[in-house]
């Protein structure tokens, strides 16, 4: 299968070394430079991926971003202008998955694209049946369902982003554990990702809007102060 990736780029420079490796690793490419029409691209390219690189912050492009994380669940990569920490919590508020920084090396796309790309789409078969064993035995109401990426909440269906989904699946399949950020910034990313602890923090405090009655007094995913989480069992 050839992943249709759309880039809304509006650098020419950057934009032909993207397309050139991309496509050299066999993926289909549609580009915009402009964030007004990213969304008319995105709803009749219908891509597997976005990525969104402008060199300023805009929040139009916040904005877009927003309105694709709506529409659907795709992964969404970012590139960001700089190391401020604002602008990169910005970016995953609105549904971002994973950011890079503006001087990116190509390997560190190509690499950052098919983690993306094979965490979303191509799940090894233990890895199913360990998840799906877990939901089924330990927990009366709360399902992961990895065909649709979603949560089943008390019997309700509960969209997450990317980031939020896998923070979940590490939480439930290590139930009663203390799990640290560290743990988690590894098993998302790697132990060199640019992801860090503020923003794991920050994909928490969404997870907590969506799942817990009370997200200020959380039940579910408890704080252990100065160590990282636990998951608190069936909700």
């Amino acid at each position: 299968m050839s992943y249709k990736i759309l880039i809304i780029e509006d650098d020419n420079v950057v934009w032909e070394k993207m397309s050139m490796y991309l496509l050299k690793e066999g993926y289909l490419i549609n580009r915009t430079s402009k964030s007004v029409e990213g969304f008319t691209a995105f709803s009749e390219f219908d891509p597997q991926l976005v990525i969104l690189d402008l060199q300023l912050i805009d929040h139009s492009m916040i904005e877009l971003c927003r309105k694709i994380r709506k529409k659907t669940y795709i992964p969404i990569l970012v590139v960001v202008t700089n190391k401020d920490s604002l602008e990169r919590i910005e970016y995953l508020s609105a549904g971002a998955d994973v950011y890079i920084y503006r001087h990116f090396s190509i390997n560190e796309l190509i690499a950052r694209v098919s983690s993306l790309l094979r965490r979303t789409y191509c799940y090894p078969d233990e890895v199913l049946r360990r998840v799906h064993a877990i939901s089924k035995s330990d927990f009366e109401y709360i399902r992961l369902d990895d065909d649709r990426r979603i949560l089943i909440i008390r019997g309700s269906e509960v969209n997450v982003t990317y980031s939020e989904y896998e923070i979940m699946k590490v939480l439930v399949t290590n139930k009663a554990r203390v799990i640290t950020r560290d743990f988690i910034i590894e098993a998302l990313r790697g132990i060199d990702s640019a992801i860090n602890q503020r923003t794991i923090d920050t994909h928490i405090a969404n997870l907590r809007k969506k799942i817990e009655w009370e997200p200020k007094s959380p039940e579910i995913i408890k704080t252990i102060w100065g160590v990282g989480y636990r998951y608190m069992g069936k909700l």
